[in-house]
């Protein structure tokens, strides 16, 4: 208790000099940082057994059904999870089971178009790519649906809660995946275990979440509803960016050149969302708080930020020929990719300013940015990845990157002359 004491002394006195509420950044980062690095680890388990366990090829092929399924997720009310949390963190805790209803029935038109694909597949005699089809038309709803418990424990600040759903649904998916893998080299089965265990866990935790809390059901607010439908049409152009990479490096350049491109920036992905724990926090403190007083903390958020982000890149570049050498011998081609990808975290400071325009709403710009950010990748994607592969897109990665924190930056600036 002695030392429990100091440390809650100390943290007390840093907040002069961090302007942050310290102790709820500690407890809320501890069981976001527990929530990320477990799921990363045993993703990075998941992953070696592929990489020891299936060619370059099916590797690619599973790669791209996955890509294929967050494409056609982007046909839901995708923008229902920022806007649970932003009820939530209001105190309208009764929105969980509307928002889950609404949810699957948004969702449909996603699983058409799943199924429209898969039939296409099976006509042409493709029939991995046909069963893959039916079952993303069959899991979607129930997937999107069901994630939604996450948003309502994140907007409840129950940190700890949304660590333990992580780990427990990430220890057991990834479990799993390594027996099928081991059982099995078969694409097929290996995607229908992946489906069917996503469903399973994300339904199991959406129940308990049901049990633990008890909302009391009340209805969702047309403003909410209209903020969400606002993200969920933003989000089209953004996830289809996000995808686009992998669908067309398996068309243009093959499976195999997909796989290791995956694994490129596979190590980068999971450093950016360990790192990036810290926005779950902000955003239920930003959503109760004024956005103009907010701001006024920005520049020093970026500069802490930036001092912890540039120690970082430069040892991921140092360390990255060991770490392939020692985990994905198989894949040493993609170290160079993944040194240059890294780079991408020089933007990170931009989710501070990202944050605000969630919390608060900002529909218009954030319009703006997911429109011009997202066309800027898509554009550089089609332009760059046939004639340079891989390259081309981690160009396009980082060119999206910039433009998106620079139309970001524009737009505060904008903001402040205005309001001026």
């Amino acid at each position: 208790m002695q030392i429990k004491n100091r440390f809650l002394a100390l943290l007390t006195y840093s907040e002069k000099y961090t302007k942050t509420d310290m102790k709820y950044f500690a407890h809320g980062n501890f069981w976001l940082f527990f929530g990320q690095i477990i799921p990363t680890a045993v993703g990075m388990i998941l992953t070696i057994a592929f990489a020891n366990l299936l060619s370059q090829e099916a590797f690619g092929t599973y790669k791209y059904i996955l890509s294929l399924a967050g494409f056609l997720g982007a046909f839901t009310l995708s923008g229902i999870w920022t806007s649970l949390l932003r009820d939530v963190a209001q105190g309208r805790d009764g929105v969980l089971r509307p928002a889950f209803r609404l949810t699957l029935k948004w969702s449909l038109l996603a699983s058409a178009g799943a199924l429209v694909i898969g039939l296409y597949y099976l006509i042409k005699g493709n029939a991995l790519l046909g069963i893959s089809g039916i079952t993303i038309a069959v899991a979607t709803p129930l997937l999107n649906a069901s994630s939604i418990h996450q948003a309502f424990v994140s907007g409840k600040k129950d940190f700890k809660q949304f660590a333990n759903n992580r780990v427990i649904q990430s220890v057991v998916s990834v479990t799993a995946m390594i027996i099928t893998l081991l059982l099995t080299q078969n694409l097929l089965i290996i995607i229908l275990v992946y489906f069917s265990i996503s469903v399973f866990m994300s339904m199991s935790l959406y129940q308990f979440t049901l049990k633990k809390y008890k909302p009391k059901d009340t209805k969702i607010p047309e403003e909410s509803i209209r903020y969400a439908k606002h993200l969920s049409l933003m989000g089209i152009l953004s996830r289809f960016a996000d995808n686009l990479d992998q669908l067309l490096m398996w068309h243009f350049v093959g499976p195999a050149q997909l796989a290791i491109y995956t694994f490129a920036k596979k190590p980068v992905t999971e450093l950016q969302n360990v790192i990036g724990n810290i926005f779950p926090l902000l955003l239920p403190k930003f959503a109760e708080k004024d956005p103009v007083e907010i701001k006024k903390t920005i520049p020093l958020r970026v500069g802490q930020s930036l001092l912890f982000v540039i120690p970082v890149i430069i040892g991921y570049i140092w360390f990255a020929p060991l770490f392939f050498k020692f985990l994905f011998p198989q894949y040493m081609e993609a170290v160079w990719y993944s040194q240059i990808l890294v780079l991408m975290l020089i933007f990170f400071p931009k989710g501070f300013m990202g944050s605000i325009l969630t919390a608060h709403a900002k529909i218009k710009e954030q319009y703006v940015l997911n429109v011009v950010g997202s066309l800027t990748k898509i554009i550089i994607l089609f332009v760059l990845l046939p004639k340079f592969g891989i390259l081309g897109a981690i160009i396009a990665i980082i060119g999206h990157e910039f433009i998106y924190t620079l139309m970001l930056i524009i737009l505060f600036f904008k903001k402040d002359n205005d309001t001026k």
